[in-house]
């Protein structure tokens, strides 16, 4: 089937149901007069088409109130699980607590606090990864050029923490 079948056959519900655009309309007229397998294809289409549905049961319509009815009501009741005044309460304590946060932040660094809390043992100086640089971890530390006080050392302030 060449790449032209393949557009044609893709419209042919659409050229039945006569919503295609004019020239998509003729374009696939000019391919189903000389194309006998679009032409076949098309044809059975236009049969199918032409079946008439079965009408749908007297029960299905005579429930169809009740199950709006019921979908409505599983909806509502899905929404009302998590009630408003949770919603805005929970929304209220994520900006308190992004404020205090902020807040602290702010305070910290004017005291030097942060500088405090932040800062990395001495041993620990943070290397870029370059050719013949100290660390094989880009953005590492490394521990290369400390002897074994300055490790002990080390090793009890990461105790500690």
């Amino acid at each position: 089937m060449s790449e032209r079948c393949v557009w044609v056959t893709d419209r042919l519900p659409e050229y039945h149901a006569g919503r295609l655009e004019f020239g998509d309309r003729e374009e696939v007229e000019a391919h189903l007069a000389g194309c006998a397998s679009c032409a076949r294809e098309s044809e059975l289409i236009a049969a199918l088409r032409q079946v008439p549905l079965p009408p749908a049961p007297r029960e299905r319509w005579t429930r169809l109130p009740e199950m709006v009815i019921a979908e409505a009501r599983r909806v509502a009741a899905r929404e009302a699980r998590t009630p408003v005044w949770q919603r805005v309460a929970a929304a209220v304590a994520l900006v308190a607590g992004a404020s205090g946060i902020a807040w602290w932040f702010a305070t910290s660094r004017e005291t030097g606090r942060v500088a405090e809390a932040v800062s990395l043992p001495e041993a620990m100086v943070w290397t870029v990864s370059l050719p013949g640089g100290e660390s094989a971890i880009p953005g590492g530390f490394t521990l290369e050029g400390l002897d074994v006080p300055e490790l002990k050392a080390l090793l009890e302030e990461v105790d500690d923490t």
